[in-house]
């Protein structure tokens, strides 16, 4: 079965639900689609903002029930992880000879590379969200 993410006011994650669940919601005008996974976004220019209000989420998740020094250990873990996957897309680089995996480079590329820069804390959330 199909499970949707369902989010609050501010964008934080509340819990998972079917698709029969989500689509009541909507039509019961309780609910609103913030995205559909169809082929919409593919039209339009790439943006990770949701990969990092996901590690922003966590965050706030380690700090809260596990303290912020636990959070902090998290963002260097994911910066390594980052800097690790950077490292094997580079070493990746003389094969994407093909239009289609240059653009499936360009786009894991961008998308590591963002997360990578707000493990460093140099971009904050409400600068993407002010540019969506």
């Amino acid at each position: 079965m199909r499970r949707v993410l369902l989010l609050n006011v501010t964008y934080e994650p509340l819990t998972t639900v079917g698709l029969r669940r989500a689509v009541c919601l909507v039509l019961g005008d309780k609910a609103e689609i913030v995205h559909h996974g169809g082929g919409s976004s593919s039209r339009r220019q790439e943006s990770h903002f949701s990969s990092i209000v996901t590690r922003e989420s966590v965050m706030h998740f380690f700090t809260l029930h596990r303290g912020p020094a636990y959070a902090r250990a998290s963002r260097v873990v994911m910066a390594l992880v980052c800097a690790i996957r950077l490292s094997v897309l580079a070493l990746a680089l003389p094969v994407v000879l093909h239009p289609r995996g240059a653009r499936f480079f360009r786009r894991v590329w961008t998308k590591w590379s963002s997360i990578l820069v707000w493990c460093f804390g140099w971009t904050a959330i409400h600068q993407q969200a002010g540019s969506q």
